[in-house]
């Protein structure tokens, strides 16, 4: 009777230790689903395009053998003033920032 109260209580203790173990498995897993992307380290890209070599079409052969690709019609230089906003925390940056009648007025201008 005192082996089967041991092996009893033994059961129970493996049942309770299995049970614990498997609820802090799945509290972990779904933490870490829960994350934002870029706090998983299981995200590495997301939409992107395949890497390739730059490079800038000119509309003749004339100006391809020129070599300066300022001079294409093709090229938009991105240099200027440029808009910023910093939030000190992800989750506190403006979602709407790209509809057209967003105001900015309140951003900061940087020189890129």
């Amino acid at each position: 009777m005192q082996i089967q109260q041991k092996q009893t209580k033994a059961t129970k203790l493996e049942n309770l230790f299995l049970r614990s173990l498997c609820l802090l498995l799945f509290l972990f897993s779904a933490a870490a689903s829960a994350a934002p992307d870029w706090e998983n380290e299981q995200v590495l890209h997301l939409n992107t395009e395949l890497p390739r070599a730059t490079f800038v079409p000119f509309a003749t052969v004339e100006q391809a053998l020129q070599n300066n690709f300022t001079n294409s019609p093709f090229y938009f230089s991105l240099e200027g003033d440029w808009k910023f906003n910093w939030v000190p925390k992800p989750e506190l940056r403006p979602t709407n920032f790209f509809e057209a009648n967003f105001d900015d007025a309140a951003w900061t201008n940087i020189v890129v």
